[in-house]
């Protein structure tokens, strides 16, 4: 767990390894965009629990356009210096991580059935782990 912003609100973390992977792929797709060869439309994502095959828990899309006349996203533009919404696992509200975070560590007012769903099946209690969780991209 982390704090963010003004207010030291705290957060879940992703690991290391998960924030190197969402960079890489967000990379590819910024290089794409700036080059116009539109080879990539997004990144593709899953998280799940591994046990003899890969299980998937959620699985979800970031496009590379945003909702503007073919500008590049926000959920991928500048996430090297900001992550409130890295490709949609960001630490903000309306993201997966602030989201979860909310329902997780009890912030007052941002709690959302999706989230909450999420949190029971992820955790026992508190910020515990029922196992370990993983995750996948790929452009």
């Amino acid at each position: 767990m982390r704090t963010i912003g003004r207010d030291d609100r705290p957060v879940l973390m992703r690991s290391e390894e998960c924030d190197a992977k969402i960079l890489a792929e967000t990379d590819l797709l910024v290089t794409d965009w700036k080059s116009g060869s539109h080879k990539y439309d997004g990144i593709i994502y899953m998280m799940g629990w591994m046990e003899d095959t890969f299980i998937p828990l959620y699985i979800g899309k970031t496009e590379t356009l945003g909702k503007g006349d073919g500008n590049l996203s926000v959920n991928i533009k500048n996430l090297h210096t900001d992550r409130s919404k890295f490709a949609r696992w960001g630490d903000g509200y309306q993201y997966h991580i602030g989201d979860l975070s909310a329902c997780v560590l009890a912030h007052e007012n941002k709690q959302t059935l999706k989230y909450a769903t999420w949190a029971k099946c992820l955790f026992v209690s508190g910020i515990q782990l029922k196992r370990p969780v993983y995750f996948w991209a790929m452009a």
